[in-house]
């Protein structure tokens, strides 16, 4: 599974420790996990690889270019971020994919085309709001780990 933990803006990002719970749950599986994204992503796949303490985490930020980004997102069996560059990549190759929503509307930016992805909006009222900052900013947060997960398990289930 390629997990890429950053964004664009802040507010798109999912949490690191709801991250390092998700990749607990996949390695608890024997899943192995790969986390990528660009060299601002370096530090949060630094603390996702520690908080999981697994060796079925291998840490990719900020270590590829986006040309090999795209060779490991094509390899992969399955992928999961936020609203993020990547998620294009994934959604364009027909990677079984969760992409997580918050401040932004997935009818606006995709993913597009694939009948594999997954949106997760976050149940928060204020979802949508488009904003870059926020001074109440919990969207992202109300998206869980285990409904991550959940959604994980069923589409692998169906194969």
């Amino acid at each position: 599974v390629v997990i890429v933990p950053g964004a664009r803006w802040w507010t798109k990002e999912w949490p690191v420790e709801h991250y390092i719970e998700l990749a607990k749950k996949l390695t608890a599986d024997g899943t192995a996990v790969v986390l990528a994204g660009g060299p601002d992503d370096a530090v949060k796949g630094q603390k996702i690889a520690e908080g999981t303490a697994s060796s079925l985490v291998i840490d990719l930020t900020g270590q590829t270019s986006l040309r090999e980004l795209a060779a490991l997102i094509k390899g992969c069996s399955f992928y999961i971020s936020a609203d993020t560059g990547p998620l294009h990549f994934a959604a364009a190759l027909k990677k079984p994919l969760i992409a997580m929503y918050g401040p932004t509307k997935a009818d606006r930016t995709g993913p597009y085309g694939s009948k594999n992805s997954t949106v997760l909006l976050s149940p928060a009222k204020c979802a949508g709001c488009l904003k870059k900052k926020c001074d109440n900013w919990h969207c992202m947060h109300d998206i869980t780990p285990d409904m991550v997960y959940k959604i994980y398990q069923e589409k692998v289930a169906k194969g």
